[in-house]
This record gives C-alpha cells, structure tokens and sequence, in this order.
C-alpha cells in the first residue's frame, strides 16, 4: 500500500471514529439529563472499546472512569469525568465540541 493510500485510509478512520465519538458525546449528554445511569453505562463501555481500538488509549482509560461511575450511580463524579472527557477530546484535537 502506497503512503498516499495509507494516509487516505488513516484519515477515513479518523472521520468513522469522529462521527461515531459525537453520537457518544450527544447521547450522554442527553443520558445525563434524565439520569439514565445505565444508558450511560452502556454508551461507556463502548467508548472505551472504541477508543482503545482506534488508538486513543488515555481517552480510553478516561472512559473507564465513567463506565465506573456510572455503575454506581455517582451523579457528581461521573458528571466530573465526563467534563474532563470533553475537555480532553477538545484540547487533543480529536472532535470540535
């Protein structure tokens, strides 16, 4: 494969992950709201596998964090992480929100 067909496969996978990390972000958010914890829950352990499988360990790891709380029902430090997430998804450069 030559690297123009790489850096073109790369990007592609980069938009797949982009579009699917937003529906993350939007359905928590919305989850959030109704204090559906393991709608949450859900959304999480997804964002966690994906990340992993895309090459965004920390985010990731970050995402552990929420699936946790999310587990248990901790409203305030699951809010918290999530903050951070967003924060760290904006300041990476991985998805404007």
């Amino acid at each position: 494969m030559s690297n123009q067909m790489k850096n073109e496969s790369d990007t592609n996978l980069l938009q797949i992950y982009q579009r699917i990390l937003a529906g993350y972000i939007t359905s928590i958010e919305i989850a959030l709201r109704q204090g559906a914890f393991e709608e949450i829950a859900s959304i999480a352990h997804k964002m966690k596998g994906n990340a992993g499988l895309y090459g965004f360990s920390k985010l990731s790891e970050m995402s552990k964090f929420l699936l946790e709380y999310a587990e248990q029902h901790k409203k305030n430090e699951l809010t918290e992480t999530f903050e951070k997430i967003k924060d760290y998804i904006r300041n990476e450069g991985i998805l404007k929100i």
